[in-house]
């Protein structure tokens, strides 16, 4: 059976099947009929499928298999990257806490006038710290990290009723809206790498 044929056969089954009324012995017959040509007409369509795609396949499944190694790859390095920056982001993290521990012991020993002044200068390059986005250029993309907020259950019977079993929908929301603190949930800064 040429494709033409095989189409138009097709084409002639859908249009007496669709919306076809079993409403007695003879139609139910028929209907039974219907569903063996239309089955039948399945099977022709499977087999030309596979003819067309016989000669192809070979490739067609290198490519999957190359695609798939490659998406491998990918993840494993994304997933190493991501690891990295939070290392580096705990170090700095901690760097920059001993840093500004030093410099509130520092402005202890200080006047009132420059204690204040130092204060300020801290606060705002604490500010500053926490706006910026570092970026990290490759041969094909750009790395930067990104942070958002999330939350893990700490202590369920403390959680306010209207954030129970637990709606993260509703969680999430607040969390964008700026809430960082709901009893019984941990609300914490996550660092993910982002590849474009």
């Amino acid at each position: 059976m040429e494709a033409t044929e095989l189409y138009e056969q097709t084409d002639r089954a859908l249009v007496v099947a669709k919306g076809y009324a079993v409403t007695e012995e003879a139609h139910a017959e028929k209907a039974a009929d219907m569903v063996k040509a239309m089955a039948g007409l399945g099977h022709k369509l499977d087999e030309r499928r596979a003819s067309l795609l016989e000669p192809i396949q070979p490739e067609l499944d290198r490519i999957s298999a190359v695609k798939k190694r490659l998406t491998t790859e990918r993840d494993a390095l994304k997933n190493t990257l991501t690891l990295y920056r939070q290392r580096v982001a705990a170090i700095e993290a901690k760097a920059r806490e001993a840093s500004r521990l030093a410099e509130l012991e520092r402005a202890e020993k200080m006047s009132p006038d420059t204690q204040e002044h130092v204060l300020q200068e801290l606060a705002t390059r604490e500010a500053a710290d926490t706006g910026g986005a570092r970026k990290m250029r490759g041969l094909m993309s750009t790395t930067s990290d990104r942070k958002s907020w999330t939350f893990e259950v700490v202590d369920a019977t403390k959680v306010p009723p209207e954030y129970l079993e637990v709606n993260e929908r509703k969680v999430r929301a607040a969390i964008f809206e700026g809430v960082r603190e709901i009893p019984g949930l941990r609300i914490f800064e996550r660092v993910i790498a982002v590849v474009r």
